[in-house]
């Protein structure tokens, strides 16, 4: 099997372990916990035994030392992370295209430029420039256009012009009435109500206004963006010193955390922003260790739930395991041994139990040997090399009908326990998608295979055929979910593995429930 297609039969062995949703289990608070989670679940069988020592160490370690403020530091994380979240990646590819320009007016967009947008306190200074400095300059316009000039005609080329006149023929520019120089102006005074004048006046005026709102009103909305900029990079400082806070708490922990935004001044907010819009794996790769480290953290934080696990090469031992996917799961136990027993086949009515116990068991294995933890009192199991999960198998219409899927999944078992290491098979409801005839026959061709005593692997297959359990040799153990049927026809389940064989019907009571008879 190549390693995607190992991956992917990681995936689908979460989903029958239905550990999907164990990150919220866990409590987990930051969205990226849930991929860290799935991925190395679905990695279990491929977890290097450095990686899975340095796990559990880690998660030990935090039990025995809690950092107290990690829940707080977490929690104010994964808010942060919903803000920038929303901005960097979710909203970026819909990123209304004035707000785009706006924040290339307030940084360096050119290729050759970008790089001083990472220079400290280079995007602040143009902030200022742009925010501050340009509609300051606009106020000024009527200054420098009015005042300036006469400056320059009255005393550097000392033309003799008084403010009267001056401000007659700014009149004039206004009103479109120009009167020659040396006019009596008392003489010749200028009809400011002419049709002509009042048109001149409010073109003049227009265009007056549209020169002085204008960048005003783009100075404005700079400013907005410049503060959505600011408060984003505060929230990014922010991070990067929770960030550092944790760094210096898992010091002793052997888990490595990247330093991404360390390189940051403080207050620098802008450059901040600059830095993750213009390289956003910085923040994928912090919130990725944050994760790591938090789903450690919260395993970590669930002692009750989570227990170490021992890796034996011969036994698979789960003392009072429980499906933690159930909120009132009963605890059951299971061993194996590979010198004596090291196949169990259980049998139970339907709805006793049977496939809880199952998965239980599939959960134990499986965060085992991606976190060295599992959801038992005791756990020893051997390292195993591969998993075949026979608990949801389901037709592939227009491909495989459900028997067939059973069967292809029956020799691919087969299949790997011949050329590959160690593996563990669970099958539920051996072959029960064809007539029972058929159904039978094919499961003594399989468990004769798989029950060899040639055969390195551990199994647990669940059946209601009962002379397969009844004919099942020496290296078979036969464990049931127990019911008792009451006079009245009512049965009581007990949901907990135990030795036996329990023949026990539920079929009626189904009947009953959903109307049938």
């Amino acid at each position: 099997m190549s390693l995607k297609d190992s991956i992917a039969a990681g995936y689908k062995i979460i989903h029958d372990a239905n550990l999907q949703n164990i990150a919220v289990t866990l409590n987990c608070k930051i969205s990226s916990a849930t991929d860290v989670l799935q991925r190395n679940m679905a990695q279990a069988t491929l977890t290097k035994p450095e990686a899975l020592v340095t796990r559990q160490k880690a998660i030990i370690q935090l039990r025995k030392n809690p950092p107290q403020a990690w829940n707080s530091r977490f929690d104010r994380a994964a808010e942060i992370e919903q803000e920038l979240t929303s901005f960097f990646q979710q909203a970026e590819a819909n990123k209304d295209s004035l707000e785009n320009d706006s924040i290339a007016q307030l940084s360096f967009q050119d290729d050759y430029l970008k790089p001083l947008n990472h220079v400290p306190w280079m995007v602040m200074l143009i902030a200022i420039f742009k925010v501050w400095v340009v509609p300051t300059m606009t106020l000024l316009t009527p200054i420098i256009a009015w005042i300036v000039p006469y400056l320059l005609l009255r005393f550097v080329y000392a033309l003799p012009i008084d403010q009267q006149e001056y401000a007659h023929i700014l009149q004039g520019m206004w009103l479109g009435n120009m009167t020659p120089p040396g006019t009596d102006l008392s003489a010749a005074p200028q009809d400011m109500f002419s049709p002509r004048s009042i048109l001149q006046f409010i073109l003049f005026g227009f265009s007056f206004a549209q020169g002085m709102i204008q960048p005003i009103q783009n100075a404005m909305h700079l400013y907005k963006t410049d503060k959505i900029i600011t408060d984003l990079g505060k929230k990014l400082l922010e991070l990067r010193d929770i960030m550092k806070a944790m760094k210096a708490d898992a010091t002793s922990l052997d888990v490595k955390l990247t330093s991404t935004l360390e390189e940051l001044e403080d207050s620098d907010y802008r450059r901040a922003f600059m830095l993750v819009k213009e390289q956003p794996e910085r923040l994928q790769i912090l919130y990725r260790d944050l994760a790591n480290l938090e789903v450690l953290w919260r395993i970590a934080s669930v002692e009750h739930l989570l227990q170490p696990v021992v890796f034996k090469p011969d036994v698979l031992f789960l003392e009072e395991m429980t499906d933690i996917s159930l909120t009132d799961g009963v605890s059951s136990s299971l061993e194996l041994v590979s010198r004596s027993q090291r196949h169990a086949v259980i049998t139970g009515p339907n709805g006793g139990g049977k496939s809880s116990f199952l998965r239980a068991t599939l959960q134990c294995v499986v965060l085992g040997h991606s976190y060295g933890v599992a959801p038992a009192q005791k756990a020893y199991m051997p390292r195993f090399h591969w998993i075949a999960s026979g608990l949801q198998l389901r037709d592939t219409p227009g491909l495989y009908s459900m028997f067939e899927t059973e069967v292809k999944f029956a020799a691919d078992c087969i299949r790997s326990s011949r050329i590959s290491g160690p593996g563990l098979v669970l099958f539920d409801e051996l072959f029960h998608s064809t007539n029972p005839p058929d159904g039978t026959r094919s499961a003594e061709v399989f468990l004769k295979q798989l029950w060899s005593p040639e055969s390195n692997v551990f199994s647990v297959i669940s059946t209601h055929v009962f002379p397969l359990v009844e004919n099942a040799p020496e290296n078979v153990q036969a464990i049931c979910c127990p019911a008792a049927q009451s006079l009245d026809g009512r049965i009581r389940y007990s949901y907990k593995a135990e030795p036996g064989i329990c023949q026990v019907s539920s079929v009626r009571t189904v009947w009953q429930k959903y109307g049938l008879i």
